[in-house]
């Protein structure tokens, strides 16, 4: 919605958007993989769609039960595991 607002919570598709683009100016270039795996990849917004692929394909990502969850708030430990 356009509003600066530091102490929010993102989503998880959020934080793989800004993943990749961290990566690309640390010339991390990783891979693109499937979302086939998973049975809630048709919720992974249109937008998000190709960070969402290089997410998993570079192994940053490995969801959970065969889930995503791109809609759900990324955790402290999610990212932590992550970084």
């Amino acid at each position: 919605d356009n509003k600066f607002a530091p102490s929010a919570n993102i989503t998880r598709q959020e934080a793989m958007t800004m993943l990749q683009r961290a990566a690309e100016l640390a010339d991390y270039s990783g891979s693109d993989g499937s979302l086939g795996k998973f049975t809630d990849a048709g919720s992974v917004s249109k937008w998000a769609q190709g960070a969402a692929k290089w997410n998993v394909g570079s192994g940053l990502i490995v969801g959970s039960g065969g889930l995503i969850r791109p809609n759900d708030n990324i955790t402290r430990a999610e990212s932590g595991a992550v970084i």
